[in-house]
């Protein structure tokens, strides 16, 4: 099969055509196919953007030219059908297409992830790198070690060395952090018992218990906890963030510009870190990513961290940078339940400051119940929580202008960590 029309199609409208609705204007300019191969329903092919980034997309050939694959075209339900030089490895799921209509997850994510049925999801890889996958990885260990507190993996589909797809268990009913826990947050509040809320401590013993699997040996990981020389990756990572801190907005800029002495002093103690006990952590471990469904909640998307560089992002970390990002996290709960109509009433935001330092001291109370304690250093604790707010005003203002209040709030005073 040839392509001639989808690659004409690429080099007149551009980028777009190949990404993710939610990436829409992010990589102007012009896109070059590469490669493709059949699809059922369609095609998969492998672009380069203008900018010399790579990306796979799934295209259909519509009335008006190749596009990308939207749910209800039937490729993502049909995924499971590909054949060679794909690949479909399956972990006792039947290899057959899943029947029920599509539906797109339209939370902020890298990949692009399609609902189908009632029973599958099917996360699209969107950028390409020459360094293999993270999630397959950890998820196959977890599976290994016994670790169920996370969405089984049905199937992997790869092109070659690249990882096209996962497909993973659907958990009907289930709700991220961001709604369900400022919808309880809020409730708390409402009814004046937010310093008794169970979950903050659940969310700890679930990080916990996640760090305490990685650290547990496996035959795919049969020495998980070593001893890292330095964090030079992580140093570099901030570094740029804090350089490119420079070309944000006015607005961002000047609300960094206070913390910079703080950021300044963070990165010195991360550069000073010496054989410093790693595992592989999640490396994005935010409130997003604790679902909660009928069976409980689980911890999911294991892809790293998407602004890290992605050969670094299978690099073993201290579990501090996990731990203080999700503590960075319920922060923004309660700055986010502040814009709720009873987070303006009299002496809530008071509530909320007091709530967010809680509810810090029970996560960290229910972590240290099961988690690697001894793994768990506070200096890097400390560190990771400033440069925390780093990570999230570039990427808001860079990738997610609605969340930009949310570090703008934090930097210009919010619940402390």
């Amino acid at each position: 099969m040839t392509y001639e029309r989808l690659a004409a199609t690429l080099s007149q409208q551009g980028a777009d055509v190949v990404l993710p609705p939610l990436r829409h204007g992010q990589r102007p300019g012009p896109a070059q196919l590469v490669d493709a191969v059949p699809l059922p329903g369609g095609a998969l092919a492998l672009v380069e953007l203008a900018d010399g980034g790579r990306v796979l997309a799934p295209m259909v050939d519509g009335d008006s030219g190749w596009r990308r694959a939207v749910p209800g075209d039937g490729v993502s339900a049909q995924l499971l059908l590909a054949q060679e030089p794909l690949l479909v490895n399956g972990f006792g799921a039947d290899l057959v297409s899943f029947e029920g209509p599509e539906r797109p997850l339209t939370v902020d994510q890298t990949n692009d992830s399609v609902v189908v049925g009632g029973h599958a999801l099917v996360k699209w890889q969107v950028a390409v790198s020459d360094a293999p996958a993270v999630a397959p990885l950890i998820l196959a260990h977890l599976r290994a070690v016994g670790f169920a507190a996370t969405t089984p993996c049905l199937a992997t589909v790869s092109w070659g060395e690249l990882l096209v797809a996962q497909v993973l268990e659907y958990l009907p009913g289930a709700q991220d952090g961001w709604d369900w826990m400022v919808d309880e947050l809020v409730a708390a509040l409402v009814r004046g018992d937010e310093l008794s809320t169970p979950w903050p401590s659940e969310v700890g013993r679930l990080l916990g218990s996640f760090h305490s699997a990685m650290a547990t040996p496996s035959a795919l990981l049969p020495d998980p906890v070593v001893l890292v020389a330095d964090l030079a990756p992580l140093q570099t990572y901030f570094t740029g963030l804090l350089a490119e801190a420079d070309r944000l907005d006015a607005e961002m800029r000047a609300a960094l510009e206070p913390w910079r002495p703080r950021l300044e002093a963070a990165l010195q103690a991360v550069g000073a870190m010496r054989d410093a006990p790693a595992l592989r952590i999640h490396g994005d471990a935010h409130v997003g990513q604790v679902l909660r469904w009928q069976g409980g909640l689980v911890l999911g998307d294991f892809d790293g961290n998407p602004l890290l560089a992605p050969a670094h992002r299978a690099d073993p970390g201290p579990t501090a940078y996990d731990v203080a990002s999700m503590l960075r996290a319920l922060d923004h709960v309660a700055l986010v339940a502040a814009r709720r109509p009873a987070g303006g009433e009299p002496g809530v935001a008071g509530r909320l400051r007091a709530w967010s330092a809680w509810s810090s001291s029970s996560f960290l109370a229910g972590y240290r119940e099961v988690g690697p304690v001894e793994l768990l250093d506070d200096r890097l604790l400390e560190a990771f929580a400033d440069l925390s707010v780093l990570h999230e005003a570039v990427y808001a203002a860079t990738y997610l202008p609605r969340w930009r209040h949310v570090p703008l709030a934090v930097l210009a005073g919010g619940p402390p960590l």
